[in-house]
């Protein structure tokens, strides 16, 4: 069994940034950093609750626990370092990555056409 922390997905898909996640929950950026890449021991109730409040107003619409943490059994995960897991989906080969390096660079405003 593995708990998985969909956070950073979540921003990603939303172009939130880790900045303000961190000002709409009066979490730091470290602490939130931790939490998005499931760097951290527990999840207490306030901080889940503080993070679905500030996901919601920053236009996240009926945000849930469910959109920041989820469960995957042991016959669908893949162990990629000690304490760390991914899902594999049982259709891994017919999916694309919509957060590829591409997607996150545009998202960090590093790519795409130049305005002026």
């Amino acid at each position: 069994m593995a708990i998985v922390v969909k956070l950073e997905a979540l921003m990603l898909q939303h172009g939130i940034s880790l900045d303000k996640i961190a000002a709409a929950t009066g979490i730091t950026n470290v602490n939130v950093s931790r939490l998005k890449t499931g760097k951290v021991v527990a999840y207490r109730g306030t901080t889940i609750d503080a993070l679905i409040k500030a996901l919601r107003a920053l236009g996240v619409e009926g945000c849930d626990v469910a959109d920041v943490l989820g469960f995957v059994p042991d016959d669908e995960i893949a162990s990629i370092g000690e304490g760390v897991y991914i899902s594999v989906p049982k259709n891994l080969h017919h999916m694309s990555n919509p957060y590829s390096d591409a997607a996150r660079a545009k998202l960090r405003g590093e790519g795409g056409p130049k305005t002026q």
